[in-house]
């Protein structure tokens, strides 16, 4: 019975952190590729802005 208990205890104890983890990792990326896609853009307007050529 603990070999039938045990898997399901496991899963239900580790499916919140596996969802956790994959949310706080989705949030990480999205928020380095915008922090990515700011810094290029104001590089841009800094370079437009120093030459304007």
């Amino acid at each position: 019975m603990k070999a039938t208990r045990l898997p399901a205890a496991v899963r239900g104890l580790h499916a919140p952190v596996a969802r956790l983890t994959w949310q706080a990792a989705t949030l990480l990326a999205v928020g380095l590729s915008s922090a990515f896609l700011l810094v290029i853009a104001g590089f841009t307007v800094a370079m437009t802005l120093i030459w304007p050529g």
